[in-house]
């Protein structure tokens, strides 16, 4: 995955703050007759009335810090939760796949010398191919940047790289759903193929080994419809918007709060406070997007699904070829 730091996310604003700052106590200076060009060590004369309405201000903004320190803490952490289920639940489907083919390939019938019978290699291979083609269909399903595949040209695209038989592609172009549920169709396809390899004997049919394959599948199954309740059930639109407006109304009262206190270094104050309030509320929205779909910031924190579907790949003939000839052989 990629990340941002939370300097790079909160810099322009951070700028911003300090400039309206820096032009606040400019104004601030002319209302109370005081030179602009020097640098005030000592906070301004509390007895001028400007300063005292300032400091009626800071006792709301004081009010306000705790509120929106509360509320912010609160909101980041929750959108950390949800960042870090939906990395569980994909890795997760990565995992089931992963032992969805070494039951296969552990439970295969073998040749004599521990080898894989012919029928035993072409279907764990077509299994392999199946795993691989749903995992690929359900990201794209789930991501904007790789949504182009669910289309026809995309599918069409896979199938000359040997992603997918010809007779798969025209399945699936002929399938009446929508194309967000196109992998069901692939993930449909392991299980029928493995329950016709224990009907042609290549596969173990033992009650032991139907059960932990049918456990296996349901199991990946409700993994991969976990991220998508995940991603529809987010925190509201309305908490997000909330939180906003509070951290937002909260920098902007700062230069009239902090003024009154530490004249013209609240330039600074303000700075650090748009800083950590800024980006610790950037850096949660971003956890509400890990699938960066709706790219709240260039190179964000987002999870790098290339790598994941490569591991999957990777992993859908691992055990083929670790198990390709058994040790234990007679």
């Amino acid at each position: 995955m990629t990340s941002l730091s939370v300097l790079e996310i909160s810099l322009e604003t951070t700028l911003l703050s300090m400039v309206g700052c820096a032009v606040f106590i400019v104004y601030a200076k002319v209302c109370t007759d005081q030179s602009i060009y020097t640098l005030e060590l000592l906070p301004p004369d509390k007895d001028l009335s400007f300063i005292q309405n300032l400091s009626e201000i800071k006792v709301i903004w004081d009010l306000q810090k705790t509120l929106t320190t509360f509320v912010l803490t609160f909101f980041v952490n929750r959108c950390f939760n949800f960042w870090d289920s939906v990395y569980k639940s994909a890795r997760e489907v990565q995992g089931k796949i992963s032992g969805f083919n070494l039951l296969l390939a552990t439970n295969v019938v073998r040749n004599e010398d521990g080898t894989h019978t012919i029928e035993s290699e072409q279907f764990l291979e077509e299994v392999g191919q199946c795993t691989r083609l749903f995992h690929i269909l359900f990201w794209a399903s789930k991501t904007k940047r790789f949504s182009a595949l669910m289309s026809n040209e995309g599918l069409k695209r896979m199938e000359s790289r040997g992603l997918m038989s010809s007779t798969q592609l025209k399945i699936l172009l002929d399938m009446d759903i929508p194309n967000e549920q196109l992998h069901s169709a692939p993930l449909e396809w392991m299980m029928i193929r493995t329950n016709q390899a224990m009907d042609e004997n290549v596969l173990l049919a033992d009650n032991a080994t139907k059960s932990a394959l049918l456990r296996e599948f349901m199991s990946l199954r409700n993994a991969y419809a976990n991220i998508g309740n995940l991603i529809e059930g987010r925190l509201p639109l309305a908490y997000v918007q909330f939180v906003q407006i509070l951290v937002d109304s909260f920098i902007l009262v700062s230069p009239f709060a902090l003024y009154p206190s530490l004249g013209d270094y609240s330039v600074v104050g303000v700075g650090l406070i748009t800083l950590f309030f800024t980006g610790i509320n950037s850096l949660a929205k971003i956890f509400l997007d890990p699938l960066n779909n709706e790219a709240i910031y260039e190179n964000s924190i987002y999870f790098d699904l290339g790598v994941m579907i490569r591991e999957a790949n990777g992993d859908s003939t691992k055990w083929r070829k670790a198990g390709k000839i058994s040790p234990f052989s007679k």
